[in-house]
């Protein structure tokens, strides 16, 4: 085989390869963006949550903490922080 054609046959199995571990690669970084997603809207009804608890004098900090819980805990989270907070404080 010439070498020019050598060049195409590494050349293709490079991208065969590159292809193969894009997948592998790829995955990981996709959780990691949905972890980053749920800590955001977590944050942000911790938020709004403080805006109307403020009338009652009662805020949870936002930290990235409580925005993992309530972002992946949901509304239940969000309840679970609320009695935390009032039981140890």
């Amino acid at each position: 085989m010439p070498m020019k054609e050598w060049g195409w046959a590494l050349l293709a199995g490079l991208v065969a390869v590159l292809l193969v571990q894009a997948r592998s690669f790829f995955t990981p970084l996709r959780w990691i963006g949905y972890a980053v997603v749920h800590v955001v809207v977590g944050a942000l009804v911790i938020y709004f949550f403080n805006l109307f608890a403020e009338m009652a004098d009662f805020r949870l900090p936002i930290n990235p903490l409580t925005a993992l819980v309530v972002g992946f805990g949901g509304v239940p989270g969000l309840v679970a922080l609320v009695l935390l907070k009032g039981w140890f404080v």
